[in-house]
């Protein structure tokens, strides 16, 4: 489980890799919307959390591929989220002798990066 340490630290992390990594957000994007980086990241967690609690894969991948489709169908590309669990692994590294189930939290996002890259891989070639 992640304390509510663990998930604010995580969640300012990604928050402020997407801004270093994306800088032309904060011209398109108002301070509402940028929130939404925030919220997806803690539901990201808590799927992650819900997974490892009934050691059931599917409930993170299914939800992997659910937030794809949305996030696509709004215009947003499948790298960003991709970028985003990258970054939950980094700061995840940070915590790993005090979370238990960080093993269990990095296969889901490996496997779930994986899913997401086979997805643009497929996109690319057609």
């Amino acid at each position: 489980m992640f304390t509510t340490m663990m998930k604010d630290e995580t969640i300012q992390h990604v928050y402020s890799s997407f801004l270093e990594k994306y800088p032309k957000l904060l011209s398109i994007y108002d301070q509402e919307k940028l929130e939404h980086i925030r919220q997806d990241t803690l539901y990201h967690i808590e799927h992650l959390e819900a997974a490892s609690e009934f050691r059931m894969d599917s409930i993170f991948f299914d939800y992997v591929k659910w937030t794809d489709s949305v996030l696509s169908s709004r215009g947003i590309k499948t790298e960003l989220l991709i970028d985003c669990f990258t970054w939950i692994k980094e700061i995840m590294h940070i915590y790993k002798q005090h979370n238990k189930d960080q093993g269990y939290y990095t296969y889901l996002l490996d496997e779930g990066i994986t899913i997401l890259n086979s997805k643009v891989i497929s996109e690319k070639s057609q």
